[in-house]
């Protein structure tokens, strides 16, 4: 395991880039406990956010970066409003993966 600065914030099927399909990146349907993380962070890592929950890396995103040590993940919600009481917050987060992050 692993403790990580995170930035997090919500997303829903109708944000930019979803069109409304439903479909992460690696081709899942979208449901409760998807997580979309930095490529270095791989596809089917468990993310532990306190307070919140659980979660599972199945999807990327064109603002889903690691920036200065900070990882930005987006937890899908299935409604706007699930996203907007999410809003942006910088917290700790324990990850668990089999293999050291490349950086």
């Amino acid at each position: 395991m692993l403790v990580i600065n995170l930035e997090i914030s919500g997303y829903t099927n109708c944000d930019k880039g979803m069109n409304g399909l439903g479909v992460t990146s690696d081709g899942t349907k979208t449901t409760e406990g998807i997580l979309a993380a930095p490529s270095c962070i791989p596809f089917n890592t468990n993310v532990f956010i306190p307070g919140m929950g659980s979660y599972i890396v199945k999807d990327r995103g064109g603002v889903i970066i690691k920036e200065n040590n900070i990882y930005h993940l987006d937890i899908w919600c299935r409604t706007k409003e699930e996203a907007y009481k999410i809003g942006r917050q910088r917290i700790k987060g324990i990850i668990s993966i089999k293999k050291t992050l490349p950086y």
